[in-house]
């Protein structure tokens, strides 16, 4: 079926046609973009909220535990079968550790700052930003992007990058990727657009940094490296808030290729991947053989609503895209490739507020693999974003999160491919102590570097102070055995 769908795509694709001998329809769902060429396979009608034929029920999502099942069947589903046996557990290789001071530091109570990570097999690269603001006595208003290059044990690879954007305080969004021996560094500032940079290890900023041809209020951005460059995508709208579309203009998710050197075909308009109720929340893109795995949001069309998970697969140039429709409630979550599928990992939306996380799998096709699973987390409150990495055949899940006596915490949960636990899940104190009693963490990243996963984080002991240091810090956690 897969090896089917995909030379359907391309024939359609090269001949114009608007049907395929498959299982769905193939329909252009932005006939307002001229018309370009590109096809699109409409999502599933499980999880639709429309009752179709063969299915007992559909609640509009694909959860289990509310009545309709993930495959819109009547009951609660099935529960979670046992994990895969072959995925090790993850112990500690050492306490965390500082990896120095970093310059230009974020403010230290700028608690959910990104933290950027993208990791090649020799070097990690993670990027942070600090605004200047304009009350800052000696300090011209600003804000400067730092980029630093790293070996998988924290030791440097060379000196940090900054890039300075002089009269800017307004960066919203950021993000990096790797491709082959650079790193792509996207950044967006409001009613200007997305800007680039091309840094590398031996010259660090690869040229001048430039803007890309999108619209100017392009955010929540993600990229994502390719054999064909990179793709990246971006909300645009005029939202306020997350998961809330309560005015009349269109709230849209667009995705565009672009070349290795940032280069973009302007003659081809991007897909629009949500119109009009796309959410400003953080968009996600992973790499895979050949395909890349694309997360956003719905958002709702009422006050203090919640998001609704969408997810989707298009190629590396962006012609295409197979839309798998919605998964279930949430506000931040991360996409990551693991084996031959796509995993993502979101912080779950509930009516009376409790922590969850949740996983969900999906193939190349964009179909939902099975139940998503669902977890309790042992914390009063988030802290920040879940972040997640694939290695050693299974998942590593990090959520920042709060005790009761207001100490932050990470909460680590190992699972296999389809998100099912291996291990309890464990709490990690990040460096706070006794002395230590207003200390934060400052965003944070978790990747795969080949044989051990490692955490990034900024930390700052006292929060309260203003001008208290900020350092970078690692914790390293290797597979069992």
């Amino acid at each position: 079926m897969k090896s089917m769908m995909r030379s359907t795509w391309l024939l359609v694709i090269a001949v114009g046609m608007s049907s395929a001998g498959c299982e769905h329809e193939l329909v252009d769902l932005t006939p307002d973009a001229g018309g370009d060429g590109r096809t699109f396979l409409p999502p599933p009608p499980c999880g639709n909220g429309v009752l179709n034929v063969g299915e007992q029920c559909d609640d509009g999502n694909r959860m289990n535990d509310d009545s309709c099942s993930w495959d819109c069947r009547l009951g609660t589903g099935e529960p979670p079968g046992a994990a895969d046996p072959s995925v090790r557990m993850v112990v500690p290789v050492a306490a965390p550790f500082p990896l120095g001071p970093i310059d230009r530091s974020p403010p230290a109570g700028a608690r959910d700052s990104p933290l950027p990570l993208a990791v090649s097999p020799d070097v990690i690269v993670v990027s942070w930003r600090r605004v200047e603001s304009e009350g800052d006595p000696g300090v011209d208003p600003g804000s400067t992007i730092s980029t630093r290059f790293l070996r998988p044990d924290g030791t440097l690879v060379r000196p940090d990058v900054p890039i300075e954007l002089p009269d800017v305080l307004d960066v919203v969004r950021f993000t990096n990727a790797i491709h082959g021996t650079e790193a792509a560094l996207l950044w967006r500032v409001p009613e200007a657009g997305i800007s680039m940079a091309r840094l590398s290890t031996d010259v660090g900023l690869v040229g001048d940094p430039f803007p890309l041809p999108t619209y100017a209020n392009g955010g929540s951005l993600a990229v994502a490296a390719t054999t064909a460059g990179y793709v990246v995508s971006w909300y645009e709208g005029s939202d306020m808030f997350d998961c809330e579309h309560t005015d009349l203009d269109p709230n849209r998710i667009f995705l565009r290729p672009l070349g290795p050197d940032g280069a973009v075909d302007v003659t081809r308009a991007p897909i629009v991947l949500e119109d009009p109720n796309g959410s400003m929340s953080a968009t996600g893109l992973a790499s895979g053989d050949g395909t890349v795995g694309a997360i956003w949001w719905r958002a709702s069309t009422e006050r203090g609503g919640t998001c609704m998970l969408r997810f989707g697969v298009t190629d590396p140039g962006a012609t295409g895209l197979s839309d798998g429709g919605t998964i279930g409630t949430g506000s931040a979550g991360r996409i990551v490739r693991v084996g031959d599928a796509y995993a993502v990992a979101w912080k779950l939306a509930t009516p009376d507020l409790r922590i969850q996380l949740a996983f969900a799998s999906f193939d190349d096709d964009a179909r939902l693999l099975d139940a998503p699973v669902v977890y309790d987390l042992p914390a009063e409150s988030f802290a920040g974003n879940v972040e997640v990495a694939a290695g050693d055949g299974g998942l590593l899940a990090v959520v920042p999160t709060m005790t009761d006596v207001g100490e932050p915490r990470f909460l680590y949960l190992r699972t296999d491919a389809s998100g099912r636990a291996v291990a309890p899940i464990q709490e990690v104190n990040p460096g706070c102590t006794a002395e230590t009693p207003n200390c934060w963490v400052i965003g944070h990243n978790v990747a795969w570097t080949g044989s051990e996963f490692v955490v990034l984080y900024l930390f700052t002991a006292d929060a309260s102070v203003e001008s208290s240091a900020v350092e970078m810090r690692m914790i390293r956690l290797a597979p069992e055995g």
